[in-house]
This record gives C-alpha cells, sequence and structure tokens, in this order.
C-alpha cells in the first residue's frame, strides 16, 4: 500500500500543527474565518492586499532566524493598506507552503504573524499550511498573506492632487525590508550570509504609528509610497500623476552593506536604487508648506548627515526632507542628477 504520507504530504503533521496554533487562534481549523463587520457603515470602503517576503525565507533558513519573518509580512501588507490612506487594518490570512512541513518552525512563524498582529490591531483569522513536494525544494519555504483594511470615503488619498513643488518626505527602512534578497544570495556566499545575518533579517518597519501621528496633527497627505520592488525608480512613478517626477535632493547614502553589493556586482547607481530601497522605507509627500510641520513632529535629518529636532517619533525612525515633485523629464535624468548630493 502506498499512502499519501509516503507520497510525501502527512496529515498527523497537519493536525499536530492544528493543535498548536489553537492555543493562540482558537477558531483555527473552520474552514473559514469571521469578522464582524458593524464598523462597515455606509461610505466606508473596505482595502485588500496581497504580498509575501519572497526569498528572505532562504536567508532564514541559512541563518537558522525565522524570528522576524512574521512581522515581515503583516508589516508589508499595513504598509500597502497605508498607500491609500487607510490606517485601520481589520483582518489577515496567511498562507505557507513547503516540501515538508516541520511543525514546530510553521508554528512559530504562525505565532509570529498573531503577535505582529496584534501589535497593530488586526486580527489574523486563520489561513493555509501546504505541503508540496516536487513543487517545492527541501528545506524552503513560501510565506505569504492577504490583509483587509477598512477606511472612510473622505480619508482615501488622492494621488491626481499632486502638484509640482509639492514635498517628499522620507521615512527611513529597517534594513533591506523584504526585497533583493534573490541577488543577495547571488553576492555572498552562506558563511558571509551568516555573518550578516543580523543586518540581513532587521524586520520590515512597519509606518502605520507614523501616518496616523500626521493625521493626527491635521497634515493632509497627498500622497504615500511604499518602496518595495522597483526600489526609488519604480514605486514613486506608480502613484505620481502622469506628467510628474521626482527630484530628489537628499539621498541617504545606501548602508555599507549595499554598497559592499554594489562593488561586488559592478551595479550602476540606478540598478542599486532600482533593486534595493537604500535606506527609504516610505515617501509621505505634502504641500510645501507643510514641511516644517511634519519634521517637526520627528527626529528627523535635515540632511542625510546630521540629526534635527527631537520629537514623538515611533521606533526611533529617521525622517527627513527627500525631494520635490517637478516635472517629468528623460528617464532616470532626476534621479541621477541628485544621487550623492
Amino acid at each position: 500500500m502506498i499512502t499519501y504520507k509516503d507520497s510525501g504530504v502527512d496529515h498527523d503533521k497537519n493536525n499536530e500543527l492544528m493543535k498548536k496554533i489553537k492555543t493562540f487562534l482558537p477558531q483555527t481549523g473552520n474552514f473559514s474565518g469571521i469578522y464582524n463587520l458593524n464598523q462597515l457603515d455606509k461610505g466606508n470602503k473596505l482595502l485588500i492586499t496581497t504580498d509575501g517576503v519572497g526569498t528572505k525565507t532562504i536567508i532564514a533558513e541559512i541563518a537558522n532566524d525565522y524570528s522576524n519573518l512574521g512581522y515581515d509580512l503583516v508589516h508589508h501588507l499595513c504598509n500597502d493598506l497605508l498607500v491609500q490612506g487607510c490606517t485601520k487594518p481589520l483582518f489577515m490570512t496567511d498562507y505557507i507552503a513547503s516540501s515538508c512541513m516541520d511543525v514546530q518552525l510553521s508554528s512559530d512563524i504562525i505565532r509570529s504573524i498573531y503577535d505582529a498582529c496584534e501589535a497593530i490591531g488586526c486580527k489574523l483569522l486563520g489561513g493555509e499550511t501546504a505541503e508540496m513536494p516536487d513543487v517545492y525544494q527541501p528545506n524552503k519555504i513560501d510565506l505569504t498573506g492577504t490583509m483587509v483594511g477598512i477606511i472612510e470615503e473622505e480619508e482615501l488619498i488622492d494621488t491626481t492632487n499632486i502638484n509640482e513643488n509639492d514635498v517628499a518626505i522620507g521615512l527611513a527602512s529597517n534594513g533591506f525590508h523584504t526585497n533583493g534578497y534573490s541577488l543577495i544570495r547571488k553576492v555572498f556566499t552562506n558563511d558571509e550570509i551568516r555573518k550578516y545575518a543580523k543586518e540581513l533579517l532587521k524586520p520590515h518597519r512597519c509606518y502605520l504609528e507614523h501616518i496616523k501621528l500626521i493625521r493626527k496633527n491635521n497634515i493632509k497627505i497627498k500622497g504615500l509610497c511604499h518602496i518595495t520592488g522597483g526600489g526609488l525608480i519604480d514605486n514613486p512613478e506608480r502613484i505620481l500623476p502622469k506628467n510628474y517626477d521626482l527630484g530628489i535632493l537628499n539621498l541617504r547614502i545606501p548602508s555599507e552593506i549595499m554598497l559592499e553589493i554594489q562593488r561586488k556586482t559592478n551595479l550602476s547607481d540606478v540598478e542599486l536604487f532600482r533593486t534595493f530601497n537604500c535606506g527609504v522605507g516610505m515617501l509621505v509627500i505634502v504641500d510645501k508648506h507643510d514641511l516644517d510641520k511634519v519634521l517637526s513632529l520627528f527626529d528627523y535629518y535635515d540632511t542625510p548627515e546630521r540629526s534635527g529636532i527631537e520629537g514623538n517619533n515611533p521606533e526611533g525612525t529617521k525622517v527627513w526632507y527627500f525631494g520635490n515633485i517637478c516635472k517629468k523629464t528623460n528617464d532616470y535624468e532626476t534621479i541621477n542628477k541628485f544621487l550623492y548630493l
């Protein structure tokens, strides 16, 4: 007799995992999750986003440190909802797939997802764990999720209102976040990855409290840009009106490890800033008259080299005057002009 277990799918492991998860998520195993929508009044809208942590999971495997992957996933999803103005994440589901389930590892990752959700007021309603031998390589996992948020219609950010001479404010990233790891693995040996593991596995920063603080002070946000895949080259274009570009005045020098990758690969500046966030996790676009108001809320860099006023800053994130919105010129001309000033 050849069983499903013989082919690589072990139901007993799944049952064991469900028992572990139920200790902090008692509704797990009900095939679907329920959320009370008493907040959905007339004029409110639901937002939904799906993403994953990419091959950062392989870095975690090499370093044997998966502790931040749940935070990476939750924070990435929350930031994507923020871009449209949503500061109320409601619930999410996760998906973990592998060739052969490691029960304790899966339980630990789901627990970190749960903890990250609780910290931002989001409910983890459930998810899926899948064993798919041959689709996935041994000891490799895939981690993705979907998050839903709610927003009042008047809070939606309308980026068509962005104008020339509006200003972009940079919110510092916490390392690489969740992008660029396939190139990192091409550049560094496993021993080097272990050496740099602390830097490479820093959790994706969540900007929820930063945006709440700006809004609490009645400052109109005209645009938000989450710097993910495509870096500072491709992402701003996704939110800017057709005929506008981002002129960068104060670009933080990328971290030493990012510059080491550039040296090893001979990446051009443009490709470096297209592959990695290069120190910028989120851009906030406001009217130029609101620039000082925003900066006064945080510990900020008025240039990349020196810090300024101390304020009420979540996580001590560095915030600085990044650049201006300008009329579009030739592709990449604007970013090349201001690199490393």
